[in-house]
């Protein structure tokens, strides 16, 4: 039985609440953006919620197995996503209302028209992410990217190019702001994730899995990355791909932690790329076609 539609009138309608003025800060629960107060990052992860934009996010969040909490629709975008509404529980509320209103309602038309408030899914744990790490499926290692379309960028990257899943730093932004997930084409909601406040101490878990850490920077230690990954698909290793920031780069604890070094080879005068860009490269080299 398809869901119930709703049709609103009035932008003072109650039901609208989710929609209204909501930051996203006001959603993540225990995910807090990355230039919030440094002493309230120790709290721990608490689901909370997030939204959802656009056709592209909403056709992949149906199938991730997040709970829609309801749903705000144009009346122009109506027709052309009933068959997708229709897939919905009957319980979920649907909320139609006029295209000038939704406009009023939330801003800039980066949701062309669609809108979806989700129940965040239990937060994962470091454990129980590197446990999905295999040979051929590396994780990625984030450290302190606080820039959304990075986070983005690389959760469409590691979706694409078969990584098992990413760890992020707690300074890292949420792979589920309404940006990031926009801009990983909502990839994010696929690819498992966890967050460690414990950083990077927590990356000893990663080796007591028996996985390798490499740090993708430059420095006379590191291996050309071809090399990197020719010897670690050829040894069956599991394998963490280590990326931080473009301009200070991975911290000192960390690079103490890794166990290789390995630099994607570039022409004279340019030492660095966009680092979704270098994690792309990356995986193209240590992750293994998936078989159909």
């Amino acid at each position: 039985m398809p869901p119930v539609l709703i049709h609103i009138e009035s932008l003072d309608d109650p039901r609208l609440a989710d929609y209204r003025d909501v930051k996203d800060r006001q959603l993540a629960g225990g995910f807090l953006d990355p230039h919030s107060d440094p002493a309230d990052r120790d709290a721990p992860p608490v689901p909370g919620r997030f939204m959802a934009e656009g056709e592209v996010v909403f056709n992949m969040l149906l199938t991730s197995g997040a709970r829609i909490v309801s749903v705000l629709i144009s009346t122009s975008r109506l027709q052309p996503m009933r068959a997708k509404l229709d897939r919905l529980p009957d319980s979920t509320p649907v909320y139609v209302i006029a295209d000038a209103a939704i406009e009023a309602l939330v801003g800039f038309n980066l949701h062309r028209g669609l809108l979806a408030v989700c129940q965040r899914p239990p937060a994962r744990s470091v454990p129980e992410v590197a446990a999905m790490c295999q040979p051929g499926r590396p994780l990625v290692v984030l450290e302190d990217l606080a820039n959304h379309d990075n986070v983005g960028g690389i959760f469409r990257s590691a979706a694409a190019l078969g990584a098992a899943g990413i760890i992020l730093s707690s300074r890292c932004a949420d792979p589920l702001y309404r940006k990031s997930l926009r801009v990983s084409v909502g990839c994010a909601l696929h690819v498992p994730f966890a967050r460690t406040n414990l950083w990077p101490a927590d990356l000893q878990l990663l080796r007591a899995e028996g996985i390798r850490i490499i740090a993708l920077a430059i420095g006379p230690t590191a291996t050309p990355l071809d090399a990197a990954a020719t010897h670690a698909l050829t040894a069956n290793h599991r394998v963490a791909l280590v990326v931080g920031t473009e301009g200070p780069g991975l911290s000192t604890g960390l690079l103490e932690l890794c166990d290789d070094r390995a630099m994607i080879p570039m022409a004279p005068g340019v030492d660095s790329l966009n680092v979704n860009v270098s994690v792309a490269i990356a995986l193209s080299r240590f992750a293994l076609p998936k078989s159909e």
